[in-house]
C-alpha cells in the first residue's frame, strides 16, 4: 500500500475550520503535530486565551476568521525565549511517545498542563491533537475535567477512521489509474502490431 502524508488524505481547509470552531467552543488552543512535533496545520488558538492566561484580558474575544489569528504565546507556540523552546520540547517530546493514550500530561517545570489525543491511521500513529487551556484543569459542567478530552478523543477517532478510508480510496483510485495506464500501453502495443 502506498504511503500518503497527513496532508494527502484530509482536506487540510475543513480540518482548519474543524480545529477553529473546537478552539473557540471549548476556549483552548489546539494544535496538530506529527509524531516529531511538527505542526501539520495552523494551531487553533482562542483569540482571548493569551490575555486570559496572563491576566491582561476577560477572553471574550473570538478567533479571527481569515486564520490571522497566530499561535498562542503562552500556550502551543515556538517563538521566543528559552522558555517556549523548552515548551516545544516538551510537546515534541509528548508526540514522539510510543505509548501515547488520551490523556492530560504535565511538565511541572513550566507549570503547564496539556491534553494530548494520538490520531493513528490504521495501526500507525500518523499525528497528535494537543490542547491547552484553563478549562481542561477545571471541572467543567460536566464535574469532571475529563468532558473536553473526552470529547476531543471521540472526535479524532472518528477523524481517525475517516484518514483510513480515504487512504483506502486513494489506493484504490492510484491502483485503478495504474491498470488503466497498463491497458493503455497493451492497447497501442496491439494496434502496432496490427498494422
Amino acid at each position: 500500500m502506498e504511503i500518503y502524508t497527513f496532508s494527502d488524505i484530509f482536506d487540510m481547509e475543513s480540518l482548519q475550520k474543524l480545529i477553529n470552531s473546537l478552539s473557540a467552543a471549548f476556549r483552548i488552543s489546539l494544535s496538530i503535530r506529527s509524531p516529531k512535533g511538527e505542526r501539520l496545520m495552523e494551531d487553533g488558538v482562542y483569540g482571548g486565551l493569551h490575555d486570559m492566561m496572563s491576566g491582561k484580558g476577560d477572553g471574550k474575544e473570538l478567533p479571527v476568521e481569515d486564520g490571522s489569528h497566530g499561535r498562542l504565546h503562552d500556550g502551543l507556540s515556538g517563538k521566543g525565549d528559552g522558555v517556549d523552546n523548552r515548551r516545544e520540547e516538551f510537546l515534541s517530546s509528548l508526540c514522539a511517545r510510543e505509548d501515547l493514550a488520551p490523556g492530560l500530561y504535565d511538565c511541572e517545570s513550566l507549570g503547564l498542563t496539556v491534553a494530548a489525543v494520538p490520531i493513528f491511521i490504521g495501526n500507525t500513529h500518523t499525528a497528535s491533537l494537543l490542547a491547552q487551556g484553563p478549562g481542561l484543569t477545571e471541572r467543567d459542567h460536566c464535574g469532571e475535567s475529563g468532558c473536553i478530552l473526552d470529547l476531543l478523543s471521540l472526535i479524532m477517532s472518528r477523524l481517525a477512521v475517516l484518514g483510513e478510508e480515504n487512504r483506502h480510496l486513494k489506493s484504490a483510485v492510484s491502483s485503478l489509474e495504474n491498470q488503466e495506464s497498463l491497458h493503455r500501453r497493451e492497447k497501442d502495443a496491439l494496434e502496432q502490431l496490427a498494422e
